[in-house]
């Protein structure tokens, strides 16, 4: 029997789970928290998945998720899998393609393709990048003292605090309301372009971490930056997931972070981004991570923990003249939880 291609619908997720184990990796946390699985792709009465069957037997997921509420949205893609040994030719990029023609959108990117697939998007006209993993140490930890990062000395240029115009303020965001007073349609031109619904589903809905959604506002300039902290053996890393806004407020991001690390105890902050203006994001205080070389590591992950750089790799349409591109790294699934927490733990993420 041949295979068929449809949308994904509500009824299907038990079938994505099993998927998740049998074909992905046994354990994955999509195939344990339905709870998880159903915020990254629940729609409705549908499923953010394209979906192939043969004989009533899942064999193939292409999953997405929207950047707004927008009727035409730009997309970012997430799982994308056809178990080995199936015989249908190109069954991955005829699961890709059926949402690229089902689904209206304006523009498509996301961060973490596989360098496997490189060649793949090449073949299909998408841009391919390695995106910039930024780091900023704590200014009152010795670096010589951490247990995630290894900073060798001199690789971190001294900070010079920039002198900021008096009119800048910074307000955390804690509900809709809060969010709905951020001018989004103001930055339509840079791709993705994302509205407040999806920054209240993706970071303060969110079921297992504990995101904080930060709004500075400096002269005339606006934007929102994103961030969590990241735990292992009784140390942390506070990360910024998410950007949103003008350039000009990153000084003021630098600034604040600084602070935030000296208030948490973290030994560093940092930011995998892609699209942001170099010399603001040094003024800023970050500094670009050499990812061909091992004497300064800055890990990516956590769940379980690797002391190791780790390129991130991401995937973009063509970007028109006019318009802008950034990626960070919580666009698309780069910021998933890896493992559910322990029930103590749970309490406290919430």
């Amino acid at each position: 029997m041949s295979v068929s291609i449809r949308s994904g619908r509500l009824e299907d997720t038990d079938a994505i789970m099993r998927f998740m184990d049998r074909h992905w990796r046994k354990g994955h946390i999509l195939s344990r928290s339905r709870e998880l699985l159903l915020h990254d792709f629940a729609d409705g009465e549908g499923l953010n998945f394209a979906l192939a069957w043969r004989d009533g037997d899942l064999v193939g997921l292409f999953g997405f998720m929207r950047y707004s509420r927008r009727p035409v949205p730009d997309l970012a893609g997430s799982l994308w899998k056809v178990v080995e040994g199936e015989k249908t030719p190109l069954l991955g990029l005829k699961l890709r393609q059926f949402v690229i023609d089902n689904v209206p959108h304006r523009f498509f990117a996301a961060p973490g393709a596989g360098p496997q697939t490189r060649p793949i998007y090449q073949v299909l006209g998408m841009n391919w990048a390695r995106m910039t993993h930024w780091f900023m140490p704590n200014p009152q930890r010795d670096p010589a003292g951490y247990r995630l990062a290894k900073i060798e000395p001199g690789m971190v240029a001294e900070i010079r605090e920039e002198t900021l115009l008096p009119c800048w303020s910074l307000q955390e965001v804690r509900d809709m309301e809060a969010l709905e007073r951020f001018p989004f349609a103001r930055f339509d031109h840079i791709l993705p372009f994302k509205d407040a619904h999806y920054i209240r589903h993706r970071f303060l809905a969110h079921p297992i971490y504990r995101y904080r959604v930060w709004h500075i506002e400096y002269g005339s300039s606006q934007a929102l930056y994103v961030t969590r902290l990241a735990r292992h053996a009784g140390a942390a890393a506070l990360r910024v997931v998410d950007y949103y806004g003008d350039d000009g407020c990153l000084p003021v991001m630098g600034a604040v972070l600084r602070q935030q690390l000296r208030e948490s105890g973290a030994e560093y902050a940092d930011f995998i981004a892609l699209g942001f203006d170099l010399s603001l994001m040094s003024q800023a205080g970050f500094t670009a991570l050499d990812l061909d070389q091992e004497r300064t590591i800055i890990p990516n992950y956590f769940e379980p923990f690797e002391q190791r750089n780790v390129p991130i790799y991401c995937v973009f349409d063509p970007v028109p003249e006019g318009s802008g591109f950034r990626m960070c790294r919580a666009d698309g699934d780069q910021d998933r939880p890896a493992v559910l927490p322990a029930a103590e733990d749970r309490l406290m993420t919430k």
